[in-house]
């Protein structure tokens, strides 16, 4: 079921979509009474739902992903329109369990039990980019993914992003976080979540806040909030020509800047010094 720009959306065991919209003459009811106003045949059960109104325009859409891993399609042309079929396409080998619309790409993301996940041309149903579930081993055949999101970054100050700041985030059931570049067809990050020894997958993934780059994760019974830290620097020193066998870390302190700060000072102090005194010297 979905509910998305005043319409709502419902697949079920029975093959069929369904558009339902708020009955008018029964606003003043504390609930809205929801009368179907399209009844579409699908064939096979559906199993994911996503909906679109495209802005200017007022052309609905909704994707309906089925048990067979197709994505079927439809579309009206106004409010009060009923809606007509569109392009059909064959992604996955398995059901679609998620689908996710991005309005800035015009693609939709298929997350599917067939351990891969998608990125698809909204209007000809043609996929661009395709993951699949591994955690760096070869591949898990009983993993899959389960949660899917889209997530364009930008430098403070920067108009626009480049192709290399839009990333596909996913999440499986062996609690994998994984990033990818759609554009370089390459995978950018993995991390394990879980904690060790934990079987608890996650379940799903949202961003919180696109700006401090904040995630939400279903893993386990609880949600857990993760923030991504981009352009960490690092620094290799060498100096050795055997095995360090012992490390001591200095913290940055107050009492520390205090000390660099005083030797600056008298370093000053000392080359004036030494140019008062070169004048007479010469003399």
């Amino acid at each position: 079921m979905l509910f998305d720009h005043g319409k709502l959306y419902t697949v079920g065991t029975d093959g069929n979509l369904k558009v339902w919209s708020a009955d008018k003459g029964r606003e003043m009811l504390l609930f809205p009474w929801f009368v179907c106003l399209q009844n579409l045949r699908l064939g096979c059960w559906g199993t994911s739902l996503c909906a679109t109104l495209l802005p200017g325009v007022m052309r609905y859409r909704v994707f309906v992903g089925t048990t067979h891993g197709d994505v079927r399609s439809f579309s009206a042309e106004g409010s009060a329109a009923d809606f007509t079929e569109g392009p059909t396409a064959h992604l996955h080998r398995n059901g679609i369990t998620r689908m996710h619309f991005v309005q800035s790409e015009n693609v939709l993301l298929t997350v599917s039990l067939d351990q891969r996940t998608k990125v698809v041309d909204a209007d000809t149903l043609q996929a661009s980019f395709e993951a699949i579930c591994d955690d760096g081993s070869g591949g898990r055949p009983d993993g899959s993914f389960r949660g899917v999101l889209w997530h364009t970054w930008l430098y403070p100050g920067q108009p626009a992003p480049s192709f290399d700041q839009k990333e596909l985030i996913t999440v499986d059931d062996g609690g994998h976080v994984m990033v990818f570049n759609p554009f370089t067809n390459s995978k950018i990050q993995q991390q394990l979540l879980s904690p060790p020894g934990s079987k608890d997958g996650i379940s799903d993934v949202a961003m919180l806040d696109s700006r401090l780059e904040r995630i939400a994760l279903c893993l386990g019974q609880r949600v857990e909030v993760w923030r991504i830290i981009r352009e960490e620097k690092l620094q290799n020193f060498e100096g050795h020509d055997q095995p360090v066998i012992a490390m001591q870390l200095i913290e940055d302190s107050p009492v520390l800047e205090e000390h660099i700060v005083y030797v600056l000072v008298l370093l000053v102090l000392l080359v004036l010094l030494m140019l008062t005194l070169l004048p007479q010297v010469h003399r």
